[in-house]
């Protein structure tokens, strides 16, 4: 019944029906499962961790739960439960190139480039159509000074997504000749937003105040 819900856009309703179902069968795998999912995209966070650590102790490798308990415990600032969730969640499956991004960003942040680099590269081969993945590829090697492999990748992602925003600033910040690129972010706040957000998870803060200041 949940489920139904969920797929019917009653998120809220369907948050209710897990509640009631876990106080009438709290040892139920699919409902803390279910409960502790949704309440992460709630952004009820402080209420997913026990249901998904729950969840975690009777089955160890359900990659799933172990992203959303990551993306649960990175909101409530526990960095450190965070990377070691997104390590059990990379292993492999759906979530293994979403985990990986995270992972490069901690790396990145933590001033450890190769193996951002490294794992930004993992997660493009994962999802190979994950242009949001490959133009933060685009900004990292760039960032390190690798302008030529930049450039290479660059040209790779446009061929899939030419329209994309952060391929477009990434195309200008190597050179490229486009003046309508801001006019095109102008016209809309929110595609300054996206690239700036991205920009300021990998701490690249410089290029995020660059762009916010146009």
């Amino acid at each position: 019944l949940g489920q139904q819900q969920e797929l019917d856009g009653q998120l809220l309703v369907a948050m209710a029906t897990y509640r009631e179902g876990l106080k009438r069968f709290p040892e139920s795998l699919e409902l803390n499962r279910s409960g502790g999912r949704l309440l992460v995209g709630l952004k009820q966070f402080d209420a997913a961790v026990p249901l998904l650590t729950k969840t975690l102790t009777r089955v160890a490798n359900d990659r799933e739960m172990a992203y959303y308990l990551a993306v649960a415990e990175r909101a409530l600032g526990r960095n450190r439960r965070a990377e070691v969730s997104w390590e059990s969640a990379q292993q492999y499956g759906t979530y293994a190139a979403a985990s990986l991004f995270n992972l490069a960003a901690i790396a990145w942040k933590a001033g450890n480039r190769d193996e951002a680099l490294d794992r930004i590269s993992r997660a493009v081969q994962a999802a190979p159509d994950a242009v949001r993945a490959g133009g933060i590829e685009v900004a990292l090697l760039r960032a390190a000074g690798q302008a030529e492999k930049a450039r290479a990748r660059l040209a790779a992602w446009r061929l899939m997504d030419p329209a994309n925003s952060l391929l477009r600033v990434e195309a200008v910040r190597l050179g490229a000749a486009d003046a309508s690129v801001w006019a095109h972010l102008a016209a809309d706040p929110e595609r300054v937003v996206e690239v700036v957000a991205d920009y300021m998870r990998f701490g690249l803060y410089a290029d995020a105040v660059d762009l916010l200041g146009r």
